[in-house]
């Protein structure tokens, strides 16, 4: 008979604040109370923002409140701004080396 690990009550704990952290983050995107932890950005940068840390995703969010960006947009401005933040060349190379290529995004901006 196979043993089940059961998760300490402090793991379940640590689980459900993130999750309500995450809840609550959710509403405040757009918003200068952004925390970091909700996602945001266009399919396109899935990858690359996925991996960073929640500050590094404040910034950018940020940054594209600041100049009246989409959140969601993939415009070459978006690129620029992602790209000072993260060091995108090598990130998305760990990425494609680790997960492979992805398909392109089906998002079109109005």
């Amino acid at each position: 008979m196979r043993k089940i690990k059961r998760q300490s009550q402090w793991e379940r704990l640590e689980k459900s604040v993130f999750n309500y952290e995450l809840i609550l983050d959710k509403n405040k995107i757009g918003t200068v109370d952004y925390k970091g932890y909700a996602y945001f950005w266009a399919y396109k940068y899935r990858y690359d923002l996925r991996a960073t840390t929640p500050n590094i995703r404040r910034q950018i969010h940020k940054q594209f409140l600041k100049e009246g960006l989409l959140l969601h947009g993939e415009t070459s401005r978006h690129d620029e701004i992602i790209n000072k933040k993260i060091k995108t060349n090598e990130h998305r190379k760990r990425m494609y080396d680790r997960f492979g290529s992805s398909e392109g995004s089906s998002y079109k901006q109005d």
